[in-house]
């Protein structure tokens, strides 16, 4: 069975939005690193930091100590908007 280049990509396309699912702490690093593809290791992780929500999760289940964050990732958010609404 041959596959075209075009459906290899799109299954490749469709199995990173998948991954990213499962790995949001490397999606939101990668959005963030669109926009800022200079930025050091050290910026995405204090970025990814400091823009999450703080005590949004509510559990019984969190030790002492455990941080209490809801991951942002909604870099370059106003880019994809934009371009989805058209020229």
């Amino acid at each position: 069975m041959c596959i075209s280049l075009i459906s290899l990509v799109a299954r490749l396309i469709s199995l990173v939005a998948l991954l990213s699912a499962f790995l949001p702490p490397a999606g939101a690093a990668a959005l963030y690193l669109a926009d800022h593809p200079d930025a050091p290791p050290r910026e995405v992780a204090a970025t990814l930091t400091t823009t999450a929500t703080m005590n949004k999760i509510q559990s019984s289940k969190f030790k002492p100590g455990t941080p209490n964050r809801l991951l942002y990732s909604r870099f370059g958010a106003g880019n994809a908007v934009q371009a989805a609404q058209g020229p």
